[in-house]
């Protein structure tokens, strides 16, 4: 991270090394990151972060798995819609929704078989991790565990 801060640069090289130690950059390089801000254990490393770069929020979107015309998108979306029902009913009131709702990306997939196994062995057990941490809580009289294990295709 340090050899990407801008102001570290100077015409003699990186905080005044000799050329051999140099570090150039072309300008038109864009690098791409990606943080998941309910993880609370990075909190200190994300203050660092968010002090050196510029961030774009991107939020889970169902019109992205409509729009890419896959073959399953329409169960996907229906799936997207489940999950995030839990995430506008079950969610800790310490948390944003839109802060630890799971990605539109975890909902992509070109066969209904290949969809089923995201749910079983990706999206299935970060719930459950949700929900052992805190994060998405039970109301009611309405279990999360239940709720979790009831997602289906």
């Amino acid at each position: 991270m340090h050899l990407l801060e801008w102001h570290r640069f100077n015409r003699k090289g990186w905080h005044g090394q000799t050329e051999i130690a140099k570090i150039k950059l072309p300008e038109n390089l864009f690098i791409i990151g990606t943080m998941n801000t309910a993880d609370r254990s990075v909190g200190n490393i994300d203050y660092a972060i968010r002090r050196r770069f510029a961030f774009v929020t991107l939020k889970a979107d169902k019109n992205i798995i409509k729009n890419m015309f896959l073959a399953t998108y329409k169960q996907a979306v229906l799936l997207f819609e489940q999950v995030e029902r839990l995430f506008f009913n079950n969610v800790a009131p310490d948390y944003n929704k839109d802060d630890v709702m799971i990605g539109h990306s975890y909902f992509l997939s070109d066969t209904l078989e290949k969809l089923n196994l995201k749910l079983e062995y990706e999206i299935k057990p970060i719930l459950r991790e949700y929900a052992k941490d805190g994060i998405l809580i039970d109301k009611n009289i309405v279990k999360i565990s239940d709720e979790i294990e009831k997602l289906k295709l």
